[in-house]
């Protein structure tokens, strides 16, 4: 029989150290759903090893944080698609844009946008959460009394914008 040696060296305390902000979020939004990491990775059409990854020592990055916030909010799990969106904003630098929307005519015609809008403060978040959550309404619900009630107020806020920005 013979000796086997092993390297001695130095342990990678960052390997296990306290989960950052992030592989938290990815474990406990995997948690939430009720999934497995196996089905997790099925879900989300990944490797399990990247889903390891993204619950233990590097978190998702670029386009994986935008499939993570999408998931969420299919889902109904916002709070961790704002997580989600919110690293992918720091990422890319956009936080420091004043606002923006992008527009896209679709080769059927129609046109797909993102409106990237900063918040700074309660009240500007509170009047934009409130404006998302009418527009979302208009355009998913299929209560048709429900997404009635959300046009009107999304039609009153459009003229009210109208005759604020029109001719002095």
């Amino acid at each position: 029989m013979s000796n086997l040696t092993y390297p001695v060296g130095e342990v990678n305390k960052e390997k296990f150290a306290t989960p950052r902000p992030l592989t938290r979020a990815v474990r406990e939004f995997r948690r939430a759903l009720g999934d497995t990491q196996q089905s997790f990775a099925a879900r989300l059409g990944l490797a399990i090893s990247t889903v390891v990854r993204y619950e233990s020592t590097r978190p998702p990055s670029g386009a994986a944080l935008a499939q993570l916030a999408k998931a969420a909010g299919e889902n109904g799990l916002d709070n961790y698609g704002q997580e989600f969106a919110k690293a992918l904003i720091r990422e890319l630098g956009l936080a420091e844009i004043l606002g923006s929307i992008f527009m896209q005519r679709l080769d059927d015609g129609s046109v797909r946008g993102l409106l990237l809008l900063p918040l700074e403060g309660p009240d500007q978040y509170s009047f934009a959460n409130a404006f998302f959550d009418a527009f979302t309404v208009y355009a998913r619900s299929s209560d048709l009394d429900a997404k009635a009630r959300a046009e009107a107020l999304l039609r009153g806020f459009q003229d009210a914008v109208r005759q604020d920005s029109g001719p002095k």
